[in-house]
C-alpha cells in the first residue's frame, strides 16, 4: 500500500499517546516481509484481500522460537485473507528456525526446528483509518507430532510510509515508544534497498 499521501503526522502522535508505551520486555521475534504477492477476490458478495509473503528475521535466545543461547534466524512463509469492508481476517503459515551450517559467509541455513502458526488478523487500522499498522492474535507450534510445544502469541505489523511533502522521501515505521510517534526505517530493515513490512511478535501471555 502507498501511505505517501494518506498518513497525517498528527494522527501518529495521537495514536501513540492513546495506546501508550509498549511493555518494557523486547519482542521475542522480529520478522521482515521480503516479498509479497497480493490479489483482491470476490466471494459470496464480499471482497477479500489475499496475500502470500516470504519472511525473514531473528528470534531472541532462550525463547520457544530459539532454544539456544545464541540468536536464531527465522525463515517463514505466510498467508493472509482479510475482508476489505471490515479489515478482519485470518493468517497462517510455516517457519523454520536456523543457525549457521556449512557456510558461515552466507545466511544461516541449518534447521534446528520447524513450526507453524495461525490466528486472526485485524487490518482495520490500515484499511479503514489509513494508519500503517495492524495486529495478529493466534497460536504458534514448534516441533512435530511426537514432540510439539504450543503457545499463544500476539504481534503487531508495521507498514513503512513516507510523510506527505517530505522532499527526502524518508521511510518510517509507526513507533509506540518514540516521542515523535515514528521511527526511520533502518538500513537492515530493507530488502533489495526497499523498506519492508516489519512484524514484532511476543510468545506467551504477555502482549507486545
Amino acid at each position: 500500500m502507498d501511505w505517501t499521501r494518506k498518513v497525517v503526522p498528527s494522527l501518529l502522535f495521537l495514536l501513540a499517546a492513546a495506546v501508550g508505551p509498549r511493555p518494557a520486555s523486547a519482542a521475542d521475534a522480529t520478522l521482515y516481509e521480503l516479498a509479497e504477492s497480493m490479489s483482491v477476490v470476490q466471494e459470496d458478495g464480499r471482497t477479500y484481500r489475499q496475500a502470500w509473503a516470504a519472511l525473514d528475521g531473528t528470534a531472541r535466545p532462550g525463547t520457544l522460537l530459539c532454544p539456544l543461547q545464541v540468536a536464531c534466524e527465522l525463515h517463514g512463509w505466510g498467508w493472509s485473507r482479510v475482508d476489505i469492508a471490515t479489515g478482519q481476517g485470518t493468517v497462517s503459515g510455516n517457519f523454520s528456525v536456523v543457525v549457521d551450517g556449512d557456510n558461515a559467509v552466507d545466511g544461516p541455513e541449518a534447521v534446528l526446528q520447524w513450526g507453524r502458526f495461525s490466528g486472526t488478523m485485524d487490518f482495520s487500522p490500515a484499511l479503514l483509518r489509513q494508519l500503517p499498522y495492524g495486529t495478529v492474535v493466534g497460536k504458534v507450534t514448534v516441533g512435530d507430532s511426537k514432540v510439539a510445544h504450543e503457545s499463544p502469541f500476539t504481534g503487531t505489523f508495521y507498514l513503512p510510509f513516507v510523510f506527505p511533502g517530505d522532499p527526502s522521501s524518508t521511510p518510517y515505521y509507526l513507533s509506540f515508544t518514540s516521542p515523535s510517534g515514528a521511527a526511520p526505517v533502518g538500513d537492515a530493515e530493507r530488502a533489495l534497498k526497499r523498506p519492508t513490512v516489519k512484524f514484532e511478535i511476543c510468545v506467551g501471555a504477555i502482549s507486545c
